[in-house]
């Protein structure tokens, strides 16, 4: 059995994968696997990653499947990993090899995940915000790993962590990660924090379909609402307390943020998510009141307060967002577990 399954989607990625690949060409350790998932791609990239496959000096697989988005991509190289632990690596990024020995030797501690420090440009940034060392049972409060999570992607996981709990990743969306804000602090027994540069995050090759002009850039609704209604019933009242703060930021404050700095004519589209978030946090009985929390300059706080009273002029929002979503994907949300048949599908809200 390996010890390290190195799991990467690509969807459309010639011109932006090659910096992955040719580190990827340079594994030769027995004890490492690469599972490279073709997300329906339009473009070479599978042919790419077929020749890619044929000079590997390590385990090596390549599968196609249709455009699930990258959840889809993860849960599928999951379902084909080996590895004692299993690292998603987004194909526009990049990984220092030399960490791949300390993961090694870290694994007979067994830990739910190991955490590296992440090259952005010029910054090293530790994620997690904590200081090197091992974090078992008591030495954390859930509330706090609730707040300092950190990036997923920083992070490798023990595989049986993930299966036993049941965790995968939604499936047709962007912005797949979010929900594990919510989710991983209520599963991690302990982790490690390592002092090394693991993940080097290209800031170039933000995907487009993340920015404020693409449908999917709503997926960021589903994926908080996904993560929230999990683990909300899990929660101390102190947890579930950091949980709401984290839905509002997730859902509301980093949806709207963008609209509201955008030209005017983006702000009916903010008002627009503030009506909706009405009905969700109605639906999942949320407490905390934005316009307690909000922040920014007083321009961007007097502006987020009179579309937040605009919006109460807005007639329901959900119809609007089904078709957003169904323009961008041609479907509903899905939460995809581990065992396809599983599979649920969820809309806006927690109507079911």
């Amino acid at each position: 059995m390996a010890t390290l399954s190195i799991i990467s989607p690509f969807h459309d990625s010639v011109g932006k994968c090659e910096g992955l690949l040719g580190t990827l060409e340079n594994v030769s350790d027995p004890q490492v696997e690469i599972i490279l998932v073709d997300d329906g791609s339009s473009d070479d990239t599978l042919a790419l990653l077929e020749r890619f496959r044929e000079t590997a000096s390590t385990r090596t697989l390549v599968v196609a499947q249709e455009n699930r988005g990258p959840g889809g991509a993860r849960n599928h190289g999951l379902k084909m990993a080996n590895g004692d632990y299993v690292w998603f690596v987004d194909s526009d990024d990049n990984i220092n090899l030399s960490v791949i020995e300390e993961i090694k030797m870290l694994a007979k501690e067994e830990y739910d995940f190991i955490d590296f420090n992440v090259e952005e440009g010029s910054r090293v940034c530790n994620t997690i915000g904590l200081p090197p060392g091992d974090y078992s049972a008591g030495t954390f409060e859930k509330e706090d790993l609730i707040d300092r999570l950190g990036r997923v992607w920083a992070k490798v996981f023990r595989r049986a962590f993930i299966m036993n709990n049941n965790i995968a990743y939604p499936e047709f969306c962007i912005y797949e990660d979010n929900p594990y804000e919510f989710i991983y602090p209520f599963y991690v027994e302990n982790f490690y924090k390592s002092a090394s540069v693991g993940y080097q995050y290209n800031e170039e090759c933000v995907s487009i379909t993340r920015g404020g002009d693409s449908l999917r850039f709503f997926d960021r609704m589903y994926t908080a609402v996904y993560g929230f209604s999990r683990t909300k019933d899990m929660a101390s009242q102190r947890e579930r307390k950091r949980l709401e703060e984290k839905f509002v930021r997730l859902y509301l404050f980093n949806t709207v943020g963008r609209q509201i700095r955008g030209p005017a004519g983006k702000w009916l589209v903010a008002a627009r998510v503030m009506r909706q978030y009405r009905d969700v946090a109605k639906e999942q009985d949320i407490a905390l009141k934005p316009l307690s929390v909000v922040s920014g300059n007083y321009k961007y706080k007097s502006l987020f307060i009179f579309l937040w009273a605009f919006s109460f002029l807005l007639p329901c929002q959900e119809g609007y967002f089904h078709r957003i979503r169904f323009q961008a994907w041609g479907r509903p949300f899905v939460d995809s577990q581990p065992d396809e048949s599983a599979a649920q599908t969820h809309p806006l809200n927690s109507h079911t």
